[in-house]
C-alpha cells in the first residue's frame, strides 16, 4: 500500500549491496568457521566472504534511512540493527570485526544516500505517501 516507500527502501538495499560486494571482493576474508573449523561451528553454512558483514551493513544503512522516515523510531531501528549484526557473530558466520565494519559502512552508506538531493526529493514523496 506504499509503493514509493517500497521503492525507496529497495534503492537503499541495492546501493548497500553494491558497496558491500565491492568490499567483500577486495578483502576476501574467510568466515570464522572456515578459518577455524576445529573451534568455530556455524549454526548454518553461508557462501561468500565474511568481511564486512552484509547483514550488518544492510541493517545499519536501512536503520539510518528508516530513521529519517520515522524520526521518533530512529534509536529503535539502530538497536535492532545492532541485534541483527550480533546474531551473525552468535551464529558463527562472522567475526566481531566483520560486524563492526558492517556497522561503519552501513551508517556511512545511509548518510551518503540521505545526502543526495534526488533521494531527499524521493524521501519527501514517501513521507507524503505515508501520511495518507
Amino acid at each position: 500500500k506504499a509503493p514509493k516507500f517500497y521503492q525507496l527502501m529497495k534503492e537503499v538495499t541495492d546501493i548497500t549491496r553494491v558497496v558491500n560486494d565491492a568490499a567483500k571482493g577486495k578483502y576476501k576474508r574467510l568466515r570464522p568457521y572456515q578459518e577455524h573449523p576445529d573451534t568455530v561451528h556455524a549454526l548454518f553454512a553461508v557462501g561468500g566472504y565474511s568481511y564486512p558483514s552484509g547483514h550488518s551493513m544492510g541493517s545499519f544503512s536501512g536503520a539510518v534511512v528508516l530513521g529519517a522516515v520515522f524520526p521518533d523510531k530512529q534509536q529503535a531501528f539502530l538497536d535492532r540493527a545492532a541485534q541483527i549484526a550480533q546474531s551473525r557473530v552468535d551464529a558463527g558466520v562472522h567475526n566481531p570485526s566483520d560486524i563492526k565494519e558492517g556497522e561503519t559502512l552501513g551508517k556511512a552508506t545511509g548518510a551518503a544516500i540521505l545526502a543526495s538531493p534526488a533521494f531527499q526529493a524521493d524521501l519527501a514523496e514517501v513521507k507524503k505517501e505515508l501520511r495518507k
